[in-house]
């Protein structure tokens, strides 16, 4: 057997954020929303009910970055892409 599936999602992230300096810069935490499109098979094998998946996920998360610690905040978009491979059994 084989299955094909597609996905729109959506959600939050928690980033952080480092900065490098001569004296003490904090670091910064911050959520950040994003959207994803995913795609996504499996394949059923002949013996045991076991199958092995496989996934694609591109996402664009909107982010607020500083170029330093004490610089404005800028809107930016970040592309990333996340894949998984899996190993299961049918019980």
């Amino acid at each position: 057997m084989f299955a094909f599936e597609l996905g729109l999602g959506g959600g939050l992230t928690v980033f952080t954020q480092e900065f490098e300096s001569r004296g003490q810069a904090p670091s910064r935490v911050a959520l950040a929303p994003f959207v994803a499109l995913g795609a996504g098979v499996l394949w059923e094998l002949s013996w045991g009910g076991l199958y092995v998946s496989f996934d694609l996920a591109a996402e664009t998360h909107l982010m607020r970055l500083r170029r330093d610690a004490i610089s404005a905040s800028e809107q930016t978009a970040q592309f990333a892409l996340r894949a998984s491979l899996g190993v299961g059994r049918h019980f």
